[in-house]
């Protein structure tokens, strides 16, 4: 075939390629489910600040937020992973450009006869060669283009991996601040309880008390002494987590007590519910998966069509290095491949890449409602806490009031000492609930953060660790290298 034949079959080919492609899968545009509302339950007046954990104004949180998205193990392979996407994404897109391979050989031959005569001689050889397909139904744009879609979802899934890291941190801080804060209400509350003890026991040896309530008195000190031992217990457990999360040794790494629970912020602004489908990463993950599915389905689709590839190809010969480039052997060639039986397999991989469209959209429709409850939950949990702290503390003072009462008509013989341990036993149980509920309370406001959250710019690591230096810290068994 001539230049000219080439060509023309060449403009056959794509004028029925633009016919046929009419008749090729059309990506979908997905966009939310039905039912989403038009607003929430409640609504803040604070400006929405993707680096909310800085709203609460505690420079401690700040900084172990700060150390665990530069160095949290987990985050570290969420960045692992975005690279290898990201070269997953560069393959897909190799697939749109031509090829091109080089070969090179020398060969030299000796011929000695039996009358000592030598034959020699030698060839050198040089080639390229060229290939392209041509994306005749857009088969290679759709997978480029899924690749794409792979990369910004699991761009959208580190940001998720930060915001739950971060929300952690957080938390994790505040339970172990909260804990600190129980063991000296604890230590307080043994002292208040010794004394008592004390003045019972002079009253007993007066005469002026019974031995019960001696006994009663020291079972609750008792209590609060293996209650003190509880607490000890979860602030090892929480400064262990704390440590893990920031990447640090739990061994090694020590804490400090502030001796405080911070107060709560303005309630941020939640904005309308379809406003949270745009800024949440895990919805936005979901939503590139679902399209990337369906890209998938679209090549799926124009496989089943013939698939045309053009060569060409150069080669050049000589008997010395010299003259290899005088002259050269081109060829220029066109394939057209179209399957015809192959047992199904096409048909098979369509309705494969048809069910997981299918799949991806559901799992993002369930992301969806999940983020909206999240929110609704967290608001509805922290107006609801409020009112339950204010109720705490009503209570507080008036069982504070009453062990006053109860104490001073015990010691003037007007009660009885039942009376005063139910009214200190009370108090006491208060303190501690009223202590738990303010901690709760920030969880809430942590809760709602981390479900309005929707990401910000972080610096990528500059390098891997040499893993290699690592692990040699650690001697193991390894396999026999014969």
């Amino acid at each position: 075939m001539d230049l000219r034949g080439f060509l023309s079959l060449y403009v056959f080919l794509v004028c029925v390629g633009g016919l046929m492609t009419g008749c090729s899968h059309k990506p979908e545009t997905f966009g939310p489910p039905e039912t989403i509302g038009e607003s929430f339950s409640r609504e803040g007046l604070a400006p929405l600040e993707d680096r909310w954990w800085e709203s609460f104004e505690d420079p401690q949180l700040n900084a172990l937020v700060e150390q665990a998205l530069e160095e949290n193990f987990s985050l570290q392979t969420a960045w692992a992973r975005l690279a290898q996407f990201e070269a997953l994404r560069k393959r897909a897109r190799s697939s749109l450009f031509p090829t091109l391979s080089a070969s090179a050989g020398a060969d030299y031959t000796e011929q000695i006869n039996a009358g000592n005569s030598n034959l020699e001689g030698e060839s050198w050889d040089f080639s390229l060669n060229a290939a392209y397909e041509v994306d005749l139904w857009g088969k290679l744009r759709s997978r480029n283009d899924a690749a794409k879609l792979d990369l910004l979802a699991e761009e959208e899934t580190l940001k998720t991996a930060a915001i739950t890291v971060s929300a952690a941190v957080a938390s994790t801080w505040y339970q172990l601040q909260e804990q600190y804060t129980q063991l000296e209400v604890l230590n307080n509350q043994i002292k208040i309880n010794e004394d008592t003890l004390n003045l019972i026991e002079t009253r007993f040896r007066r005469g002026q008390s019974d031995s019960t309530d001696v006994l009663q008195q020291r079972r609750l000190a008792e209590q609060r002494r293996g209650e003190r031992e509880n607490v000890r217990s979860r602030i090892e457990v929480l400064e262990n987590a704390l440590a893990i999360l920031i990447a640090r040794d739990p061994v090694q790494e020590t804490f400090q007590n502030t001796g405080l629970l911070t107060a709560l912020p303005p309630l941020p602004q939640t904005g309308i519910p379809v406003d949270l489908v745009r800024r949440r990463p895990d919805v936005r993950s979901a939503f590139f998966a679902v399209q990337a599915a369906d890209l998938r389905v679209a090549a799926a689709i124009a496989d089943r069509y013939p698939t045309l590839r053009l060569t060409a190809s150069g080669r050049t010969t000589g008997d010395s290095a010299s003259d290899l480039f005088d002259s050269w052997l081109v060829n220029l060639a066109a394939g057209l491949t179209a399957p015809i039986i192959d047992g199904g397999q096409r048909k098979s991989e369509l309705e494969r890449t048809r069910a997981v469209v299918a799949a991806e959209y559901n799992t993002f429709a369930r992301i969806l409602l999940e983020a909206l409850q999240e929110v609704e939950n967290a608001l509805e949990q922290e107006f609801r806490q409020e009112r339950f702290i204010e109720s705490l503390e009503k209570q507080l003072e008036l069982a504070r009031a009453t062990t006053q009462q109860t104490g001073a008509r015990y010691l003037r013989g007007a009660e009885t000492y039942l009376q005063v341990l139910s009214a200190q036993q009370t108090e006491q149980a208060l303190e501690r609930t009223l202590l738990g509920a303010r901690q709760d309370l920030i969880g809430f406001r942590i809760d709602l953060n981390r479900a309005l959250a929707g990401g910000w710019e972080m610096t990528p690591p500059t390098a891997y660790p040499d893993y290699k230096d690592y692990l040699s810290n650690f001697p193991m068994d390894t396999l026999d290298s014969e």
